[in-house]
């Protein structure tokens, strides 16, 4: 391993950011047409379809096609095929709900060299309800 890689997994959450907000923006479902040949739709479309801000969802749509979660075609987007068959919600094999149970625990994550140090068994996240309890020590 080398330092790169080190900075590589360091950044990792921000590809689950940019997919949780994929997610919770409805950007999946407002471009699933099941047509492959569809032409897709611009990033003002998608902004004013989500209520962002164009500049703002612009930025975030590119970060979603280096992801390869969307493609872009002659100024429009479209889903990705992974997109298409994963995260649209009602597909059959859609794992959103997963991905956004998953990522609420990112709080609790952040604080796993607090849990360490402490070696509290339970504790609290501080914007939402949920508890995270330490199941029994690693041996």
């Amino acid at each position: 391993m080398d330092p790169e890689s080190l900075n590589a997994m360091s950044r990792n959450f921000w590809n689950s950011a940019i997919l949780r907000a994929g997610i919770k923006l409805n950007i999946f479902a407002l471009l699933e047409t099941g047509d492959s040949n569809s032409p897709g739709l611009s990033h003002q479309d998608l902004a004013q379809g989500v209520g962002a801000n164009n500049r703002f969802l612009h930025a975030f749509l590119e970060a979603c096609v280096a992801l390869g979660l969307l493609e872009l075609k002659e100024g429009t987007y479209r889903n990705s095929p992974a997109a298409s068959s994963f995260l649209v919600k009602g597909k059959e094999q859609y794992v959103g709900d997963l991905i956004l149970h998953i990522t609420n625990h990112w709080e609790g994550w952040g604080r796993l060299d607090q849990l360490v140090r402490e070696e509290k068994h339970y504790f609290h996240l501080s914007r939402a309800s949920w508890m995270c309890r330490l199941t029994g020590p690693i041996t």
